[in-house]
């Protein structure tokens, strides 16, 4: 066994769950749900039924069944085809090259909102040159080796997602224990949304994206010493992870900060600012800033290393040029990843063109969003016809009551996903209306020409192969 062989093996669970975590949970979203007040919860626990834990129940069984299969590509493969499952991965990679510069762009209003002036921030080349500067940085750190990547991952998903939506829990916790007034009711009256027409249907269904990801790793299941048993476990434990933390970081955020002064890109600092004014801590709110930081750096690092070993084992069965199949020393695609920077580092450019770097946020936001939500119908889909077309394959752990439970499980994502793909296309209410046609023929422009990527390489699949 070599080296780098051994080093896989080497996965545990606690490792799993925080990887698993740190693709799932981000803190630059809380601020967006939290105008909701206590009815965030709510939108939480919904999205969690509706989405979440089918994708985890769908995933533990995938993954004990098909355990050496690659993750979401050998799953669709085998219900469908490697056409299918060609395009499946495809779908799960190439989205994120949009998401890499919609994090980072608020690692940089992060560390804009302490370290520089604000108005800083609106010098063109700030926010580019922040996201092609820590992406190659992440990048560096997986070409090191995943076993290194996922220590550095994990420390980091503790240091800066954990522990900061932790305090500014307790600060909420201490907000309201001090006397001091909570920005939003907290009576039960106010945990069920008042209903407000379809942009209440297309919020609720918009929390559902908040939630993806938790399958990116599955592709690791062989690392694990027991797959059968640890995997499920490791997926289960990260789903409510990710609810609790999601649902109370939240509505931390919700008491502390006034409504009409949240900020999608600086919510989560101003709450930490606004208690530690309060009480005359404001030395530590560098210190905050430091490790949201350092947690959008791991959450990157954890991505990096997911869907793009999914494509190496694509490349692998020669549905890409043999280039794409390399991997160094360690054990890592590193051309597929050295392309990936290419392409991300031209995504941030597009920061340069832009005159309203909050359109092109949401245009990313959007085409990332329509992209992976066509990978979860597909991983729905497969979860169903695998139990008819393969009904023999021992799978450790099995959603319960045979083919209705899956049919009822699948169903539910499945509607879930298409719901959100369709809403997905009602615009940003900020957006100006004029401007709505356009923007939605672009978005559907852009979702369309990536999505047809693969199924034009895969036309060119058996060329590349004679020649090998």
């Amino acid at each position: 066994m070599t080296m780098v062989t051994k080093a896989l093996k080497n996965l545990t669970v606690p490792v799993l769950v925080l990887l698993n975590f740190s693709v799932v949970v981000s803190l630059r979203g809380l601020p967006l749900l939290a105008s909701y007040g206590l009815s965030s919860v709510f939108f939480y626990a919904l999205a969690a039924v509706g989405f979440l834990i089918p994708v985890a129940l769908i995933c533990a069984e995938l993954a004990t069944g098909w355990p050496k299969e690659g993750g979401v590509y050998g799953w669709a493969k085998q219900a469908f085809g490697e056409r299918i499952g060609f395009l499946t991965v495809w779908l799960q990679w190439a989205p994120n090259i949009l998401w890499y510069p919609i994090a980072l762009s608020f690692f940089a209003a992060t560390f804009s909102f302490v370290f520089i002036d604000a108005t800083f921030t609106k010098n063109q080349f700030f926010i580019p040159g922040i996201i092609i500067l820590v992406y190659w940085i992440a990048t560096y750190v997986n070409l090191r080796g995943f076993s290194l990547a996922s220590k550095i991952a994990s420390v980091l998903t503790v240091l800066g997602v954990m522990i900061p939506a932790f305090l500014v829990m307790l600060f909420a916790i201490d907000w309201i224990r001090l006397g001091e007034v909570s920005q939003t009711p907290l009576d039960l009256a106010n945990l069920i949304p008042a209903f407000t027409g379809l942009s209440s249907i297309a919020f609720a269904i918009g929390v559902f994206s908040s939630y993806s990801g938790i399958e990116v790793h599955a592709v690791r299941a062989m690392n694990l010493k027991n797959p059968s048993k640890d995997y499920p476990k490791a997926v289960f434990i990260s789903a409510i992870l990710a609810f609790v933390f999601f649902s109370l970081g939240t509505l931390a955020i919700a008491i502390i900060v006034p409504h009409d002064q949240l900020n999608l890109m600086t919510g989560l600092m101003e709450a930490a600012q606004g208690f530690l004014s309060v009480f005359s801590r404001t030395g530590l709110i560098p210190v905050i800033a430091s490790m949201i930081c350092l947690g959008v750096l791991g959450q990157v690092v954890s991505w990096i290393s997911g869907p793009s070993k999914g494509l190496l084992l694509a490349a692998k069965n020669g549905n890409l040029p043999k280039f794409f199949s390399y991997q160094n020393e360690n054990g890592v695609q590193s051309n597929i990843l050295f392309v990936q920077g290419i392409f991300v580092t031209l995504v941030a450019l597009l920061f340069l063109l832009f005159k309203s770097t909050e359109l092109l946020y949401w245009f990313l936001t959007d085409v990332y969003t329509h992209l992976y939500l066509l990978m979860y119908i597909i991983l729905f889909a497969a979860a169903i016809k695998l139990r008819y077309s393969q009904p023999n394959v021992k799978r450790a752990f099995t959603i319960p009551f045979g083919k209705p439970g899956v049919w009822i499980v699948g169903g539910i994502g499945f509607v879930s996903a298409v719901s959100g793909f369709i809403v997905g296309f009602f615009p940003p209410s900020a957006l100006p209306k004029e401007l709505f046609l356009p923007y939605e023929i672009t978005t559907l422009i852009g979702i369309l020409a990536i999505a047809g990527i693969p199924i034009v390489i895969y036309s060119f699949r058996e060329r590349w192969n004679r020649k090998k």
